[in-house]
């Protein structure tokens, strides 16, 4: 037979028991909760690296571009320094101005490597002009030029220097004037 002391004993076992279950359920409860933290700070930490990767290379890529761009530059300045060259080299000892012109304006290039030794993969070429609207016949003065002499040998050509490590091009249109002019 059971007594009042051994039911109460009975329920404060069990009371006792459910406050243990109750214990065990939170703590079960806040483990998993700690394992939800750390994936959202995992998450965190792994956009904030994204972020910060991104902005790097980014920074790499416009630094490499603009490199390539001044490389490209410098290879359509050394194809005017050619044609310049050419000229000077045209106008030398001649004295048929007409054949010298239409030398001058025949001059074209391939692409041409500037400087194999320094830099192989920048070359330039010089073509006829790019727009053949663009008026080169035109007189015009010039501060400094006196024009009965300067500008009879006219010609205006398209350089285009490249840079084949960087996929960079640079096209310039070009004028010069070698005297001396018909412009009165």
């Amino acid at each position: 037979m059971r007594t009042i002391a051994d039911e109460e004993k009975e329920v404060a076992a069990m009371q006792e028991c459910k406050k243990k279950m109750n214990a065990h359920a939170y703590a079960a409860n806040e483990r998993g909760f700690a394992l939800v933290g750390a994936l959202m700070v995992l998450v965190l930490l792994l956009a904030v690296s994204s972020i910060v990767f991104f902005v790097s290379t980014k920074d790499m890529r416009i630094s490499t571009r603009i490199a390539g761009e001044k490389k490209a530059f410098s290879a359509a300045e050394a194809g005017i320094g050619e044609l310049k060259r050419f000229i000077d080299n045209s106008k030398r000892g001649s004295t048929d101005l007409l054949a010298t012109r239409a030398l001058i304006d025949n001059f074209t290039t391939g692409s041409t490597q500037v400087n194999a030794a320094n830099d192989p993969a920048a070359t330039f070429t010089v073509a006829a002009l790019s727009d053949p609207n663009i008026p080169i016949d035109a007189c015009a003065d010039m501060p400094g030029y006196d024009p009965a002499v300067w500008g009879e040998l006219r010609t205006a050509k398209t350089i285009t220097g490249e840079n084949a490590n960087y996929q960079s091009r640079v096209t310039i249109d070009v004028g010069i004037a070698y005297g001396p002019s018909p412009c009165k």
